[in-house]
């Protein structure tokens, strides 16, 4: 029904249910999240295209948490788009509170087996060879393109300010659809024109790191940097 697509509860209700009948303290919280003792386990999102829902959670059953906790610490001063920010939260794994030991294969099971028990008549389905030929194909046509993993992404804008072969280069950048619309290159010790230029042949280009350097290898930075400061001119770009 309209307005009620995004539900993230309805969704969790059978991930709450496996977590249960193992014994553990799973309580939904925080919109979105599933918890244990108020320690996050799992977090979801969900994207709504006309009538569909795309659901999708993660489990922390035996992670390292240090090095979850490092990945998560993004630089809030390069990106900034109007996406809804995630909430952070402390977290923990499921492993840490099952009373008998579990592999995640194990847990994937008891997933399986929840879900049959509670649909009468559900039968698991093997797929075929043919099956696999044709998402393989979908894969190749669509799933596996830069226009479905990066043009479909909400408009953002970029900054970051580094150091390249003594060189200060500042760099701000405007992308729609996965397509860089405005640009700004601050850098000390280059030429204007080159700086002019550098930002004509990069303006409607995609945010793409090897598009950008082939770009900028072929440019007149050639004369100035070293091949392995390109690329790191580039990797600057994200």
């Amino acid at each position: 029904k309209e307005g009620e697509l995004v539900n993230f509860y309805d969704y969790s209700v059978p991930i709450l249910g496996v977590l249960k009948r193992l014994g553990l303290n799973a309580e939904f919280k925080a919109k979105n999240s599933i918890v244990i003792n108020d320690l996050k386990v799992s977090g979801m999102a969900e994207h709504v295209h006309k009538n569909r829902v795309l659901h999708h959670g993660t489990l922390l059953f035996n992670s390292d948490l240090s090095a979850l906790s490092e990945a998560l610490r993004a630089d809030s001063g390069k990106y900034h788009d109007r996406a809804v920010k995630s909430i952070r939260s402390e977290t923990t794994n499921i492993s840490f509170f099952l009373t008998k030991k579990m592999g995640i294969a194990e847990l994937g099971n008891e997933i399986i087996n929840y879900t049959m028990d509670k649909n009468e008549g559900s039968k698991i389905y093997c797929l075929t060879n043919s099956d696999h030929e044709t998402i393989q194909q979908l894969v190749k046509d669509k799933y596996s393109t830069w226009e479905w993993n990066y043009g479909y992404s909400p408009n953002y804008e970029f900054k970051r300010k580094i150091e390249v072969a003594a060189h200060e280069i500042e760099i701000y950048l405007k992308v729609k659809k996965g397509f860089i619309t405005e640009i700004t290159l601050s850098v000390d010790q280059f030429e204007d024109s080159l700086r002019d230029r550098l930002e004509s042949m990069l303006i409607q280009q995609k945010h793409d790191e090897n598009g950008i350097y082939e770009i900028l290898k072929q440019s007149d930075l050639k004369s100035l940097l070293s091949p392995a400061d390109i690329r790191d001119l580039t990797r600057s770009f994200f």
